[in-house]
């Protein structure tokens, strides 16, 4: 089901289009698809968080997919995310220092 904003191609160039095709389609799995005006306030959303300059659009993009969420939230890190990073960062941290 193209979206409006997908027929006449006005995504901004930062856009991953990937990972956003991807909200878009998980959002119609949930039930919940985008209309025109509430994915060009979801970008304007996630451009805000990027612009803030804690999580890059991917990670942004992964952390909500991977939740399930039907809106776009900043990732927190806590729980088991925060240790399974925080597993990974040590691991590198020593592999470098070895």
């Amino acid at each position: 089901m193209p979206l409006s904003l997908v027929q006449s191609n006005e995504y901004p160039k930062w856009l991953h289009l990937d990972l956003w095709q991807e909200y878009i389609q998980k959002r119609i799995e949930i039930g919940k698809p985008l209309n025109e005006r509430s994915e060009r306030m979801a970008i304007k959303k996630l451009g805000m968080m990027i612009d803030l300059g804690t999580y890059t659009q991917d990670e942004i993009m992964v952390h909500n997919l991977s939740e399930d969420w039907q809106g776009l939230f900043m990732p927190t890190w806590k729980g088991k995310w925060q240790t399974i990073y925080q597993n990974q960062y040590d691991t590198i941290r020593w592999i470098l220092l070895v």
